[in-house]
């Protein structure tokens, strides 16, 4: 499982993820790429987006993709309000359908 992290995560979450292959947009020189850009160069080389962008559904049609997109809904981008939906995250991640969005509440 390829696993992109996107910029408005943080680093951090890159080591408490499982997956073949977990990436930053950091890491891919990706982080100023706005949505449509990051799906087009994520495509084919990932198999899920993990992203708190609740808007890039409605921005962006995600069944053209071939990767699945996770979106965190938490209080804050902070590891310390990430720390308890790591469970739910890496579950949805497993179980990512490409073309869809799953919401991580």
């Amino acid at each position: 499982m390829r696993v992109l992290i996107d910029a408005c995560l943080p680093v951090e979450l890159k080591t408490l993820l499982e997956g073949t292959e977990v990436k930053t947009a950091r890491d891919m020189g990706w982080q100023r790429l706005d949505n449509g850009q990051l799906l087009n160069k994520a495509d084919g080389r990932f198999d899920v987006l993990v992203t708190m962008d609740k808007a890039m559904p409605s921005q962006q049609i995600i069944a053209r993709y071939s990767i699945a997109l996770v979106i965190i809904k938490a209080q804050s981008n902070r590891i310390a309000d990430l720390n308890s939906l790591l469970p739910a995250i890496q579950a949805a991640i497993n179980r990512g359908v490409r073309g869809t969005a799953t919401l991580v509440p």
